[in-house]
């Protein structure tokens, strides 16, 4: 059975979730195409996931006020995004890390109070 063309938004914890349940019922569902390649965006999107939360939490200010969208179809998409991401990561936390050598007492607060102050 085929399901409508439907649109949700789901927030880390829910398709975190999901993934657990998938992965639960998964060998219990004979041969389910859906459920595979269901569970295999689930295992796409939960890393980028994560890296725009630590972006976001790092006080990264591009990520502050922003939402990522993706379609069960964009895995490539995903894919260098998720390449993209890692490496801004890194780059923000080699530049947070300079800022606190340059400026001592940054040190005394964390990245939720910087953005707090800010």
């Amino acid at each position: 059975a085929q399901l409508a063309n439907t649109e949700s938004v789901y927030n880390l914890d829910e398709l975190r979730e999901m993934q657990s349940n998938i992965v639960l019922i998964t060998p219990f569902m004979h041969e389910d195409k859906d459920s595979a390649i269901f569970l295999a965006h689930l295992q796409d999107i939960i890393p980028l996931a994560n890296l725009v939360l630590q972006l976001h939490c790092s006080g990264n200010a591009f990520f502050l006020d922003r939402t990522l969208q993706y379609t069960c179809h964009s895995t490539n998409t995903v894919t260098e995004d998720i390449s993209f991401l890692r490496k801004l990561c890194h780059e923000w936390s080699e530049e947070v890390l300079q800022a606190r050598k340059d400026n001592y007492y940054l040190n005394y607060f964390t990245n939720s109070q910087i953005l707090t102050i800010r």
